[in-house]
């Protein structure tokens, strides 16, 4: 017997407070609009949405996948790593050097393919040394 997860799909529309670009990081704004989210900007801690599915300019509608898969032909993702939020909604494989928090965005399900499966945030401690051995 073989097991396979089951991935529920849950994807909200937001209004867009700015241009915002398809498969970008977003979050919600004060206002209650989207934004990008950046891990740059520590304000961006839990209140991360999800990926955008659609551009859209600011004041137009954004369909946002907050759990599940996101196939594109474009995404061309390592399979052994995971995704974090990079600067201005990015999805990366690295955690970049300038960020201030770390945000794990999920996992890559094959080179064309993601699952968007939001982990906590961890603040960085940019005053702790690492002796690395």
């Amino acid at each position: 017997m073989s097991y396979t997860p089951v991935v529920r799909t849950i994807v909200v529309e937001r209004v867009a407070g700015e241009t915002i670009s398809a498969h970008r990081i977003v979050k919600r704004g004060l206002d209650g609009k989207l934004y990008y989210a950046s891990c740059t900007n520590l304000d961006d801690i839990d209140r991360i949405v999800g990926l955008s599915l659609n551009a859209a300019e600011a004041g137009g509608v954004v369909r946002v996948l907050v759990l599940g898969t996101c196939k594109d032909p474009s995404f061309n993702f390592d399979v052994t790593k995971p995704l974090f939020l990079g600067v201005n909604g990015r999805l990366v494989q690295y955690v970049p050097d300038v960020a201030l928090f770390v945000q794990r965005l999920g996992r890559v399900v094959g080179p064309q393919e993601i699952l968007i499966d939001l982990d906590e945030s961890i603040v960085l401690d940019l005053d702790e040394q690492f002796e690395i051995t």
